[in-house]
């Protein structure tokens, strides 16, 4: 819209020049519609090429957005070209144009040759400068509300870009791991030497801190979901009346590695097999929802949370 009444607003300055053109038209003969026609020419081919240039710098500006963006940006494979705004402003683009484009031809038909002529092109109409000053005072309230807008999303991004994930991801590497086809039939206790030694294989490597297997997404890169209720309750009567929680599922290291801060209690250790009693570990958020009023020192482990 900016750049339209921008290019409205040219149009009309440039028609300026064009009023003694079309009156010497006029008076050579050239009826009403064909300097219509002509006018018609000009402005849906500056309309088609101003439209076509915008076009490809909407695709380039948005593919080189996308290029930058991380992976990991929610909704970030949304992003493209919206048909119903293309549509919008291919419209507004040619209704634009012709409208301003052919003001010098529809003023001319209502107009006196012989004055036009006497006047030689000497300056504008004070019905064209008020239209003009109209333009200038509306681009500008349309320029205002977009900078307001730009800003605040400017602002936006930078607040969320300081916002703390809960974890350091600076010097973190992840990547997967597939077993061989031979060991998709060995017992579970082979299969579980086997993770050990791999782990401690890859922590004995030069310059490597910790390491942690992660059998889950990793944090804002997907999730697992699991229902459940608090022991004490009613167990609600389907999964989708209980509650509902993101599941991580880590090994002792996975704290260490991320660098997760630890408010209370502790985390998970090697002495947390699958013979000892079951742990989970909350964070802050969860805590404050589901045992708001009452001392978590006093939370038995796992006790306190059926799933």
């Amino acid at each position: 819209m900016i750049a339209c009444v921008n290019v409205a607003n040219l149009l009309l300055a440039r028609s300026t020049g064009r009023t003694r053109e079309f009156a010497i038209r006029a008076s050579l003969g050239a009826t009403r519609g064909r300097r219509i026609r002509q006018l018609l020419s000009e402005s849906v081919l500056l309309a088609f090429m101003g439209g076509l240039l915008g076009l490809l710098l909407a695709f380039w500006g948005t593919a080189g957005a996308l290029s930058v963006l991380p992976k990991t940006l929610p909704r970030a494979s949304e992003v493209g070209l919206d048909m119903r705004v293309l549509l919008f402003t291919v419209a507004i683009s040619l209704i634009a144009g012709i409208l301003f484009g052919l003001a010098p031809a529809l003023r001319m038909s209502q107009s006196n040759l012989q004055e036009t002529l006497k006047e030689g092109g000497r300056g504008s109409s004070g019905t064209r400068h008020h239209l003009q000053r109209v333009f200038i005072v509306a681009e500008m309230a349309l320029a205002l509300v977009l900078l307001c807008g730009a800003g605040l999303m400017i602002r936006t991004l930078i607040e969320l870009n300081s916002v703390s994930p809960g974890f350091n991801p600076h010097n973190v590497l992840n990547f997967g791991l597939a077993l061989a086809p031979t060991m998709a039939t060995s017992p579970a206790p082979v299969l579980r030497e086997h993770f050990r030694q791999f782990e401690a294989n890859l922590e004995s490597l030069p310059g490597i801190e910790t390491a942690s297997a992660v059998a889950s997404p990793l944090p804002m890169q997907g999730d697992l979901e699991i229902p459940f209720w608090l022991e004490g309750q009613p167990k609600p009567p389907s999964d989708n009346d209980m509650n509902w929680s993101i599941l991580f599922n880590v090994q002792p290291d996975y704290r260490k590695a991320m660098q997760i801060p630890l408010l209370r209690g502790r985390f998970i250790t090697g002495e947390d097999t699958l013979r000892s009693p079951k742990v989970v570990v909350i964070d802050e958020v969860f805590a404050q929802k589901y045992f708001s009023g009452s001392s978590l020192e006093t939370v038995p482990p796992w006790q306190s949370l059926a799933c």
